[in-house]
């Protein structure tokens, strides 16, 4: 026995993918009848969950492109084995993390900005620069970097949101 076909007021619904296969038939009591076994929605859904191996995301954001920055981000995407969705995700949520050489590069140059403050404080105080005094000055530079790198991130950070609002 066939599952009848789709029609107006079922088209769409998830069970609608079994229109048209074989229902199984039992026999009963000595009477014979005709069964499904239909998934309830609660059902259906956990078995969508069991076989998706990517958390359900419920949340969308939607932008308008020319044909020619579809047509690179596809590209893009097609060159690193993504589909557009996932490559796009990546891409924005990579947007809102600053990149791991940006912090580097930012630490190092506030280390260098504090020895040449500190070098030229010691100057115009007089005081000769040592070997002693430089290593000392760099090795306080090498050991604040990152924390006066996540420091101006953070204040970054917080101009944005306070722009935001």
């Amino acid at each position: 026995m066939l599952l009848r076909s789709p029609s107006a007021t079922t088209t769409g619904h998830p069970l609608c993918v079994h229109a048209g296969e074989l229902v199984e038939t039992a026999t009963f009591s000595s009477s014979s009848f005709t069964y499904v076994n239909v998934l309830t929605l609660k059902d259906f859904e956990n078995s969508m969950k069991a076989k998706s191996k990517t958390p359900i995301r419920y949340n969308t954001v939607g932008t308008r492109l020319l044909p020619e920055e579809a047509a690179s981000i596809a590209d893009a995407a097609n060159a690193s084995g993504l589909t557009v969705s996932e490559w796009v995700r990546q891409a924005l949520l990579e947007g809102t993390q600053c990149p791991p050489w940006a912090r580097l590069m930012l630490g190092e140059f506030l280390a260098l900005r504090s020895v040449v403050v500190d070098l030229q404080r010691d100057l115009m105080q007089g005081v000769k620069p040592s070997t002693d005094r430089t290593k000392a000055i760099l090795d306080v530079a090498d050991s604040r970097k990152f924390a006066l790198a996540d420091g101006r991130l953070a204040t970054i950070r917080t101009a944005r949101e306070v722009q935001a609002k």
